[in-house]
């Protein structure tokens, strides 16, 4: 959408990024650097079913080189799990996901053909395993804590924090986009502040808007609108909306500002006032908010056990084990 122009609570497009990553992929697939059998449903299908399912089957191959299913599950379990359903969904980005496998294999067949060592192998696989086991440890014991009742303890701490609580002012905003690679910086420049100035005299923003915007038919109703916009009164350096329509009462026209390559336009066509929340309105963030430190200690809890012996160091081999790469750090 197009209000993602805007920094404020929409910076960070995660699809920004995926695009990004896609990209990549295709230019890689343009070189055919892989064949996938069907890896688009074979391998999402795979990864829902149990991990002990199927785990030897192949899913890709690239000349002599093979993509087995638990070689795909060992992958995206390094992926964090709040991104893997998004990784799911892109069939370019599995497609690469499983040529960063066969790569890797190609180069570990490749060091071991040419006598290549790694230093310390043994230890460093070793500590992948405990790292590996502690994490899955972790996790068992965090799914294993029941949580109390917690909306009375939510109750009380929003009556002790009350004035806090607020539901902020939310604006719909009418903007018109001009674009300087289309019209160059003066031109653009010159007519926003023109634009501005008509429709704050009085023309219909919607007639200025149709004759003017640079913004793509394609983006449809949320053309020229963004709908709920948090109007901050204290606007942060990247809140460039919130700041040009600081003071503005329904019906005015903003400063024009640019961003990301636009001049814009904006005009504030309805606005809610910032009000006290209600106790409902903030509960289930109170109670997630309590949820998380009660794990927290909780975990703290029963894990405090790992670190009840008091800890003895060999006052002379650590410093110079210390010194070894201290020195490394030199050359």
């Amino acid at each position: 959408m197009f209000f993602q122009l805007f920094n404020h609570q929409h910076a960070g497009n995660n699809s920004q990024a995926n695009r990004g990553a896609i990209g990549s992929v295709r230019s890689w697939i343009s070189f055919g650097l892989v064949s996938v059998f069907a890896l688009g449903s074979a391998a999402i299908a795979t990864a829902a079913e149990p991990a002990t399912a199927g785990l030897e089957r192949v899913i890709a191959r690239q000349g002599e080189i093979e993509v087995t299913a638990g070689e795909f599950h060992a992958a995206m379990s390094e992926v964090p799990e709040t991104e893997r359903a998004s990784l799911a969904q892109e069939d370019q980005l599995l497609t690469r996901l499983v040529m960063n496998i066969i790569r890797t294999k190609a180069l570990a067949a490749d060091a071991r053909e040419a006598g290549t060592e790694v230093p310390f192998l043994k230890e460093r696989l070793l500590a992948i395993e405990r790292r590996l086991l502690a994490e899955q440890r972790i996790a068992e014991i965090r799914d294993s804590i029941q949580l109390p009742d917690l909306e009375t303890a939510a109750r009380e701490k929003y009556l002790v924090n009350r004035s806090q609580h607020k539901i902020p002012a939310l604006g719909e905003i009418r903007y018109i986009a001009l674009s300087v690679q289309k019209r160059g910086e003066q031109e653009a420049r010159d007519l926003a502040i023109q634009l501005a100035e008509r429709v704050q005299a009085g023309e219909d923003f919607n007639e200025v808007f149709l004759a003017n915007t640079d913004e793509p038919e394609s983006h449809g109703v949320d053309r020229g609108r963004i709908a709920d916009y948090e109007l901050s009164d204290v606007p942060t350096p990247d809140d460039t909306l919130s700041k040009s329509l600081l003071g503005k009462a329904v019906g005015e026209v903003g400063v024009p500002f640019k961003q990301r390559g636009m001049y814009f336009v904006p005009m504030l066509a309805a606005k809610t006032e910032a009000r006290s929340a209600s106790f409902e309105e903030v509960k289930d963030v109170l109670i997630e908010q309590l949820a998380v430190a009660f794990r927290a200690e909780e975990m703290k809890r029963r894990t405090s056990s790992y670190e009840s012996s008091p800890l003895e160091l060999e006052e002379e081999l650590l410093p110079a084990l210390r010194d070894q790469y201290l020195e490394s750090g030199k050359r």
